[in-house]
């Protein structure tokens, strides 16, 4: 109780902040409109001029030209474009700001009744040098930028993902969390859409993040609440990776390679080439990351008046190695017409080797087993997609854009166990129990999409769109013993499965965008009508129209200040494997089965966030409250011959309620910080269970990222996280933290840069899980693998950039739908 209390006082404390900005903010437009001549608007644009590039977010302020005092101000859009209306007359002076760029002064504007509104055309950002010892280094950006409705983390600015995968570069960030096996959790949920430069990934959630090189990887954005224009997929929201992409002319590129322990290797190139109207690019990726864990497992089962008591110990070598090509071309037809080809073709696996003693005791009979089981797996598959996608812009800014997106991948996942029983000594060999499954899944996907968006003004906009989305799975499960007798391998026609799996989805959107009384609004709605055929045993067929309404608010307060509030509704829907009925035999202690009438899961999403930015850096505060009905859970149940049986169930409801502090900080040259703390309640309505047990219990994730510059080219940096127990719906998971150091030298005049470091320094990784379920009980340890050591080096050719310019997710993909 005392622990809400304080979320309460903080909470409190917020408002109060905000009241106070908001009621400070709306006296001043009061007092200007009852004493002072409103003569219009100030318009303008920021761009880069090396590359004539747009800057968005940019902050711009306006002064008084006798008193210097703060008049009005705000930030640049995603065009770079601003507008700072209801300006009185008068003769004022304004900065431009943004980080990584020298600070731009405007003086001499004037602003009379008789003139109107006045337009500074574009407006030109230098970027940022200091010139040493006649080397010139340019200002580096924040490694977590916030923009209006989502935040940007730049990977190269994160040390601690060199050599690595998407998901070391997120897993200590805001919103950010990650369980014990690696897996990354958006605010607590592994419901999210992972978008590929705006367009689906092959894989879904942390298999998709594993599979991607974060050197390969310009930027990654996190959207909690997206608008209606987005897909709704998703509980948490969506994590979207941009490749790099460089837009120079000639000819560039950059490689990336890495080596550490336990052979762990991996490269990836990106190479680009423009010449007037036509940009090639062409990528490539390969990994191996193996990973030593281990685990151990206590299990207690009542059944048939009698007490098994089971004690399992496993290492195991756990390994991704995917691969990838990709490439495409942009032609640009004119200034208004864009066509674009994209493909890729790659590879995505995991492996397992895993080595497990085994000990059974039945307390009524006082038998004691030994066991030894030898336990081989491995999934993947290999994947095509291609994308044709036309942009046509008119000269009143209105756009018309559309997309054809074509995908397939199979999916191999076999498994191979050889359970050995031992005398009492646990050293003789008395007799073995092999079997190997095998599950394949072929997955062709099309979407289809097209999105219209018109201006009114500068300050309002209208957009609509239409996507098809069909998905077309079919899979097969295969189950065979070994009969020593015969050496031969038997099909067992009990665990014989074939399932189709077809769902058909129509979307339509609008929203509409505009400024009312200094506050820049978004309302939109999203319609989507599903149809979909589960064919297994029998067919198991599900219709329905959903309605994602979404409303984003944002004012623009004193002193760089600003203030949001969104809410958002979602769903995610389960896919083939979670629904098919028929069961498939991991070993002889498990088995997993599908359930045909779950549904889909619902989200309703609040958000209120609060941000300050100044010149050492910014303050923001998050409050957010999400409601779920119909929740996913996996859920343990025993069987009458002993084995657990795992299945997937939809809870009453869960809710999650908190605040999110953060704040990024440049105290001096040589040193940054990043800090931030998520305070939440979480609570689970369990009404699954007969004896409705209600699951609640307040989390606290902490993160510190420290950077420090010592010398010229040189940075540390030091990383350290807190993750706080858990609850699920038949038990609770441990807490952990870790601590991660990483060196980085630049060489080369910063063409050749060099990064050795290490994770989990005090070997502090180690998660453990606590279940009761009906005549059971389960305590389960897992060590994720221990000081990790990575050296990488980066190569850039001919000054390969991590370019700003992209093509925005949201119109690219039709409301995120590519």
């Amino acid at each position: 109780m005392k622990k809400l209390a304080n979320i309460s006082k903080i909470a409190l404390l917020l408002c109060v902040k905000i009241s106070i900005n908001f009621f400070t903010c709306t006296t001043y437009a009061e007092s200007t409109n009852e004493s002072t001549v409103i003569s219009g608007g100030i318009t303008g644009q920021v761009i880069d001029p090396v590359d004539n590039e747009k800057i968005p977010y940019a902050t711009i302020a306006l002064f008084k030209a006798d008193t210097e005092s703060l008049i009005n101000g705000t930030i640049t859009d995603d065009e770079g474009e601003f507008i700072l209306e209801r300006v009185p007359e008068g003769e004022y002076f304004m900065e431009v700001n943004f980080l990584g760029y020298n600070k731009e002064v405007i003086n001499d504007i004037f602003i009379s009744s008789e003139a109107g509104g006045l337009n500074l055309g574009k407006i030109t950002l230098e970027r940022a040098f200091e010139t040493l010892e006649g080397v010139e280094v340019s200002a580096e950006r924040s490694a977590l930028e916030y923009r209006l409705d989502r935040r940007v983390v730049n990977i190269d600015r994160n040390l601690q993902a060199a050599g690595g995968t998407v998901v070391e570069a997120l897993e200590n960030l805001p919103s950010i969390q990650t369980d014990a096996e690696g897996n990354i959790l958006l605010r607590g949920s592994s419901s999210y859409t992972v978008l590929i430069d705006g367009r689906p990934s092959p894989l879904s959630g942390s298999e998709a993040l594993r599979q991607i090189p974060a050197g390969a990887v310009e930027q990654v954005e996190i959207i909690t609440n997206p608008s209606a224009r987005y897909d709704p997929d998703g509980s948490a929201g969506i994590i979207n990776i941009i490749m790099k992409k460089e837009y120079q002319n000639g000819f560039n590129g950059l490689v990336n390679m890495s080596a550490g322990s336990t052979w762990k290797r991996s490269g990836d190139f990106s190479f680009n080439y423009r010449r007037n109207r036509l940009n090639y690019f062409f990528s490539g990726r390969y990994a191996e990351r193996p990973r030593n864990t281990s685990s151990e497992l206590f299990n207690e089962i009542d059944f048939d008046n009698n007490t098994r008591l089971l004690h399992q110990y496993s290492a195991r070598i756990e390994n991704n190695d995917p691969y990838a090509i990709s490439g495409g071309i942009d032609y640009h037809i004119n200034d208004k017409n864009v066509l674009t080809f994209t493909g890729e073709y790659g590879h995505w696996g995991w492996g397992i080797d895993m080595d497990s003693d085994v000990n059974e005791e039945y307390n009524s009979t006082g038998l004691f087993i030994n066991k030894h089981t030898l336990t081989e797996g491995k999934m993947g598959g290999n994947y095509l997609n291609g994308r044709l996608n036309f942009d046509h812009k008119s000269s009143n800014d209105n756009k018309w854009e559309s997309s054809l997106f074509v995908s397939t991948w199979d999916g191999n996942n076999t498994l191979f166990v050889n359970e050995t029983t031992l005398d009492d000594s646990g050293q003789s060999e008395l007799f073995s129990n092999k079997h190997r499954t095998g599950l394949k899944a072929d997955n062709y996907e099309v979407r289809f999409r097209s999105d219209f968006s018109k201006s009114f003004s500068e300050t309002s906009k209208f957009e609509a769109g239409y996507q098809y989305r069909l998905k077309d799975e079919t899979g097969s499960f295969r189950l065979y013993n070994f009969i020593e007798s015969s050496d031969n391998w038997i099909e067992n026609m009990d665990f014989h499965n074939n399932v189709l799996y077809i769902r058909h989805i129509h979307s339509l959107y609008g929203t509409y965008s505009g400024e009312l009384a200094g506050f820049q609004y978004q309302g939109g709605l999203r319609a989507e009508y599903t149809d979909r055929k589960l064919s297994s045993d029998k067919d198991y067929l599900y219709d329905k129209l959903d309605f994602f309404p979404t409303v984003h608010i944002t004012r623009q307060l004193p002193n760089n200040q600003q203030l949001q509030t969104s809410y958002s509704r979602r769903i995610n829907r389960p896919e083939m494997w979670s629904l098919n009925p028929s069961p498939s035999y991991m070993d002889n202690y498990m088995m997993e089965v599908g359930n045909p009438e779950l549904v889909p899961q619902i989200t309703n999403s609040y958000e209120l966030n609060y941000m300050w930015f100044n010149k050492v850096g910014f303050l923001s505060a998050e409050a957010y409250y999400r409601h779920n009905k119909n929740s996913f859970t996996t859920d343990l149940t025993l069987q009458q011959d002993g084995r657990m049986r795992i299945t997937n169930i939809n809870l009453g409801s869960s809710l999650a309620y908190g605040v999110e502090l953060s704040s990024n900080l440049t105290l001096s040259e040589y040193f940054n910080t990043f800090l931030s703390a998520n305070l939440y309640n979480y609570t689970i309505d369990n009404e699954y269970i007969s004896e409705n047990i209600d699951n609640s219990m307040f989390r606290s994730d902490f993160t510190l990222n420290a950077n420090i510059m010592p010398i010229k080219n040189t940075r540390l940096q030091v990383t350290g996280f807190y993750r706080s127990p858990s609850v699920t719906h038949q038990g609770r998971a441990s807490g952990f933290y870790g601590v991660n150091l990483a060196l980085n030298q630049d060489f080369m005049e910063r063409q050749l840069s060099v990064t050795l470091s290490v994770r989990d320094v005090f070997k502090t990784m180690a998660y453990s899980f606590e279940a009761t379920g009906q005549e059971s009980k389960t305590n389960y340890t897992y060590n994720m693998e221990q000081q990790v050591f990575m050296l990488s080096l980066r190569y850039r050719i001919n000054n390969y950039q991590n370019n700003r310019h992209r093509e925005d997710v949201a119109p690219q993909g039709g409301g995120g739908m590519f």
